[in-house]
């Protein structure tokens, strides 16, 4: 199976963490206040490329989904920060070759929180290269 959500994981941490040294990463959307500033990165989907399977049924590439959500509670600046997070976190999915299908705030239970989204795909194949088509 190929699957490469842990190097995901570990280059987008590395990029945010340039710039946000203590944030908090994590693949589970279950934070609590004391954890933010957080960024969640997961693999949410991984499904074969049908028209990549060959006769012997082996997998040679995937539509990889990604979801990334940065929060912030930082007073008077939550949406800015949470967006400049998502922004260091977009550059390291481009480089990688993955396409931006979405970006959006989204609601929270606590209005002092801001919550921004964003959902990317790419395929890989079986020696982990990207392309965007």
């Amino acid at each position: 199976m190929i699957d490469v959500e842990n190097q995901i994981i570990t280059k987008v941490s590395d990029a945010v963490k340039v710039s946000y040294p203590n944030i908090f990463v994590t693949s589970v959307d279950v934070i609590t206040e004391q954890d933010i500033p957080c960024i969640v990165i997961a693999q949410t989907d991984n499904r074969v490329r049908t028209d990549m399977t060959d006769s012997g049924d082996l997998e040679n590439g995937v539509i990889s989904t990604v979801e990334i959500t940065a929060y912030s509670n930082t007073p008077d600046t939550a949406r800015s920060e949470a967006k400049a997070i998502l922004a260091l976190a977009d550059t390291a999915m481009k480089a990688m070759g993955y396409t931006r299908v979405t970006m959006l705030a989204l609601p929270t239970t606590n209005v002092t929180v801001c919550r921004m989204f964003a959902r990317y795909e790419a395929t890989v194949d079986k020696n982990e290269l990207t392309y965007r088509r």
